[in-house]
């Protein structure tokens, strides 16, 4: 199963906007600055690039230091006392915040059921109660459950199987609201063939954007893609 961490509640997100992404590009421009200077890559050897980058980089900090600052104040706007119970770790509570919420008929709360009961925080662990409130939270368009999805329909679970075309279909919907999980795997699905025709031109597209969103595993895959030409 895949395994969820707290980061990914929508309870850290201001809609379409994740304050982890601008921690990631920080330390992504950092990486590329100091190759830059100590190895001369990609191109030849200068400090004035390497210090404009880090610069840039230093920038980035303070804009998500002051954004982060402000979040705290916008997080019980956005997210109620569900997000306040999980905070503190009274997962039944914010359970039934989230149930209630959800049955009003808020995507997040949707999304957010769909995490925990594929976790079994504050509810039994049940992956059809989580695949249920995962698609309803999808049908009113939340991004993040497009890209939790397609990752389930990419590697298949016990109550779903493999199926490339939904993957592909729910892939494709999230990279439309910039989401660089979603980015890797249809650079994944373009480098292997998976469901569609292998197109590695795409696979590098789909991975520079992910690198360029902070995906660490899509750096890798470019980094690969430039060594093997």
């Amino acid at each position: 199963q895949n395994s969820w961490t707290f980061p990914q509640l929508f309870a850290i997100r201001v809609p379409n906007l994740q304050f982890g992404m601008f921690q990631r590009i920080t330390v992504l421009l950092a990486t590329i600055a100091t190759a830059r200077y100590e190895y001369a890559l990609p191109l030849p050897k200068k400090d004035k690039h390497a210090f404009i980058l880090f610069r840039f980089a230093l920038k980035i900090t303070i804009i998500t230091i002051l954004i982060c600052l402000l979040s705290g104040i916008t997080y019980g706007i956005i997210n109620g006392k569900g997000f306040d119970f999980y905070q503190a770790g009274n997962f039944k509570g914010a359970a039934r915040e989230w149930i209630k919420e959800a049955r009003g008929g808020s995507s997040s709360a949707q999304y957010n059921l769909g995490l925990i009961y594929s976790t079994g925080e504050g509810v039994p662990k049940d992956l059809r109660n989580s695949l249920f409130w995962y698609e309803k939270s999808l049908k009113q368009g939340f991004p993040k459950a497009f890209t939790v999805l397609g990752k389930w329909y990419y590697s298949g679970n016990d109550v779903v199987e493999v199926d490339y075309s939904k993957a592909y279909e729910y892939f494709y919907e999230a990279t439309k609201n910039h989401d660089e999980e979603a980015a890797y795997h249809l650079g994944l699905m373009y480098e292997n063939g998976n469901g569609i025709h292998k197109d590695l031109p795409m696979a590098e597209t789909m991975y520079r954007r992910a690198a360029l969103s902070g995906s660490s595993a899509a750096s890798f895959r470019l980094a690969f893609f430039y060594e093997s030409g």
